[in-house]
């Protein structure tokens, strides 16, 4: 068990990679044969009138049913009876076009009231179930749509359109490798190598040449063919690798459609993606994201825009980012607001005086964020009070003053995800001395009163010089420790950064493939996306309100499931500790301290629940588990091991796993399903199972009853392995010198996405 656990550890990205290759096969092979033969009967005639039928599944998907839009009530009623029938008819047979149209307006009037009351905090009561609805609904609308319009559209037109584009490309990429090549010597020489005048030429008549094109590829492909080192190694520059693939664009959408089978290409593929997006969105299984992924790559390759118009949806719907993180103004000013006192001795010489006394300095560091987009830009602002109590001495007179002065310092600030930068500081300083009285030394009672009189008319004639002089060394003292301590708090913020985030991320193989920074007037975003090339990602986020002192962090399912995938639970056995070890050590990695956690388990109570199953369908009580139970071994399936669903307000964690225990039948695979509620009950979030457990069996069973002991063992183990589980509500974010209590006030489940506000 050791060995395998080892061995496990170090699976690596590569690994994971033929595993995805081996999957894709089996996609293939089901794109070919299985998931053909489940698919609804496409139209006699697939080259006849556009249609959706035989592409839209014949029966009201999962989650769209007029149950799903009863738990609408109220007021809500009667808009969901209506929603509910505008839904029905939508995935209803049509006899024309122009019914289908009706069908598909009425249904955007539905969307479009959801979409507005989503908006409304008025509505907030029903926004849990809205956003479900709408989520499941808009998705399917819009792919719909697409297959639909990709069979209206005029083919030619869309190809001139796509060819055009190309073309674009192919012009800019020409001109980059000119602009690369001219910055060294002799560079330009090797333009004819790549026929760039005529590219260029045949870029801007709108026109193509397959033979010059695949000239011009040949030649870029032999590159390495090479003698010298230096010619592979510059043919190799980023410059070169575009125009090759601006190429391959141009020759792609100069692929002329056949008229005669297009629309019934289009309608094949479209009903395959159709089906696959069915089943991923009931189980958002590996082998049901890659065969989306074979359909969308299918669809490219016929659709005559290339694929643009599916491309933009399923990357709005099933490719989205799907981490989100929104940090309020008034929580960075939180991290950044500091405080502070100093006070020092003076002693210098200014205008042939010796100056000495005492100075105190008040300072406080604030942050306004500011519109930016590719990284976040705030501007740090340092607001000061300088008060002073000096005395001057010269030769001829001692003058006594009093300074109060303000500065004001601006730094513009960057934050791209990964590194913090910084403007130079501008500072600014309104000087106010004040002399309060001078003293010339002489002791004669007249004399000594005029004397002091035009000794204080000198002073204040040069108090101009001196605000003057007080400003030049307030600005030369603020600026550069601005500009350090600024500089020295970034490179310290940047490298914790990477060395308790990005560095956990990368050991667990969880490092975002993509990152986006940007703030607007009020709040930093950060969005970021795990997902391999046969991975899916997000959906469109829900929108909270936001904390005004506070952030929001949105995560979506698909980042738990391709997280999860990482972990390599698919194919190993582990014992139930075995498990939650794995899992709890992944968290604290994850976190950079430890988990802390209650849990409460109560046996009696978990083995007396229920169980629901499909095969067979009776229930029985659980008995208490038993010795062979705490040693069981769960063996997880070859794919699927763990995966999760978010909406209806919970979490649902789905295993496909057997079951192996001593002095007992091993027990096949089968699917469990767990719903676990979360909630924020004062300071602690709680972890609970909503509802019973669900067992399915994976495969066909020959045994009912002995189906049914086979369901309640799992379930006591299951129930077992996910007790109540309390977890501290409040944190606290170290920043600098002090500690930021952070408390956790909501966690809301909708939609695919799990949302944790805290302020």
């Amino acid at each position: 068990m050791v060995w395998k656990q080892s061995r496990s550890a170090r699976q690596s990205g590569l690994a994971r990679r033929w595993k995805h290759l081996v999957l894709g096969c089996s996609v293939l092979a089901l794109g070919t044969s299985g998931w053909s033969d489940d698919l609804p009967p496409l139209p006699a005639n697939g080259s006849a009138a556009p249609t959706l039928n035989g592409i839209l599944p014949e029966e009201i998907p999962a989650g769209l049913s007029a149950d799903d839009f009863q738990t609408l009530t109220g007021t809500w009623a009667t808009w969901a009876d209506e929603a509910a029938t505008a839904v029905s008819n939508v995935f209803r047979p049509h006899e024309n076009l122009d019914e289908l149209d009706v069908d598909l307006a009425n249904v955007e009037i539905k969307l479009g009231t959801m979409e507005k009351a989503l908006a409304d905090s008025k509505y907030r009561a029903v926004h849990g179930a809205l956003s479900d609805l709408h989520g499941r609904l808009r998705r399917r609308v819009d792919v719909a749509r697409v297959i639909l319009e990709a069979q209206r559209a005029n083919v030619g037109v869309a190809q001139e359109k796509k060819l055009t584009t190309a073309l674009g490309k192919l012009e800019q990429a020409v001109a980059t490798v000119e602009r690369d090549v001219s910055r060294y010597p002799n560079g330009r020489k090797w333009l004819p190598y790549v026929h760039a005048d005529q590219l260029k030429a045949l870029a801007q008549e709108k026109a193509t040449s397959p033979e010059l094109l695949e000239t011009v590829k040949v030649n870029l492909a032999g590159r390495s063919t090479l003698e010298g080192e230096a010619q592979r190694e510059f043919l190799h520059r980023a410059s070169f690798v575009t125009l090759e693939r601006a190429i391959d664009t141009v020759l792609e959408a100069s692929t002329q459609r056949d008229p005669g089978t297009y629309v019934a290409d289009l309608q094949r593929i479209g009903a395959a993606m159709f089906q696959a997006l069915e089943e991923y969105e009931v189980r958002s299984g590996e082998l049901e994201a890659q065969a989306i992924r074979e359909q969308y790559a299918a669809w490219k390759a016929v659709a005559a825009d290339g694929g643009a118009a599916m491309s933009e949806v399923l990357r709005k719907h099933y490719m989205n980012f799907n981490f989100r993180l929104v940090a309020s103004e008034g929580f960075m000013k939180r991290v950044f607001e500091t405080n502070r006192s100093e006070g020092s001795w003076v002693n210098d010489c200014i205008m042939e005086a010796r100056v000495t006394g005492y100075q105190c300095t008040n300072t406080q560091l604030n942050v306004d964020i500011m519109p930016n987009s590719g990284s976040a830009k705030f501007c740090l602002m340092l607001d000061g009070n300088v008060r002073s109590n000096t005395q001057a001495v010269t030769s001829q007179a001692t003058a006594h003053t009093v300074g109060n002065h303000r500065f004001h310092a601006e730094k513009a600030a960057f934050f791209d995800g990964h590194a913090f930068t910084a403007s130079g500081s501008v500072v600014s300083v309104a000087a106010n001395n004040q002399p309060v009285s001078v003293d010339t030394g002489i002791r004669l009672p007249i004399i000594r009163g005029i004397a002091n009189g035009i000794a204080m008319s000198k002073v204040q004639e040069k108090m101009p010089q001196s605000n003057a002089i007080t400003r030049q060394k307030i600005t030369t003292q603020v600026q550069p420790r601005l500009d350090s301590e600024v500089a020295e708090n970034f490179d310290k913020a940047s490298t914790q950064l990477e060395a308790k985030l990005y560095g956990p991320l990368r050991e667990l193989e969880s490092y975002p493939q993509e990152l986006d920074v940007n703030s607007t007037d009020d709040a930093i975003l950060v969005r970021a996306r795990l997902m391999e090339d046969l991975e899916l990602g997000g959906s469109e986020w829900p929108n909270l309100p936001m904390p005004s002192r506070g952030i929001v962090i949105q995560t979506h399912e698909s980042l738990l499931n391709n997280s999860i995938e990482r972990a390599n639970f698919a194919g190993r056995e582990l014992t139930q500790q075995q498990l939650q070890d794995e899992l709890r050590a992944r968290m604290e990695k994850l976190l950079g301290r430890p988990l802390e956690q209650k849990v409460e388990a109560n046996e009696a109570t978990d083995s007396s629940e229920p169980t629901k199953a499909d095969e067979p369908s009776k229930v029985e009580d659980v008995p208490a588990p038993d010795e062979k139970d705490k040693t069981a071994v769960f063996v997880f399936d070859e794919h699927d091991a763990i995966k999760f669903k978010v909406s209806n307000g919970i979490v649902k964690m789905i295993m496909r796993t057997g079951l192996k225990r001593e002095g007992a039948d091993p027990i096949p695979t089968q699917q469990i399903e767990v719903s676990l509620g979360m909630t924020v009950e004062g300071d602690e979030i709680v972890i609970d199972r909503v509802g019973t457990i669900a067992v399915r069996p994976v495969g066909p069973v020959q045994n009912r009853g002995e189906q049914i002991v086979r369901a309640n063992v799992m379930r006591s183990n299951i129930a077992r392995l996910t007790p109540e589980r309390r977890v501290k509500a409040t944190m606290n974010m170290k920043s600098g010198d002090k500690n930021i209590p952070v408390r956790v006030t909501d966690v809301v489940t909708r939609d695919g996405w799990v949302s944790v506000v805290a302020q």
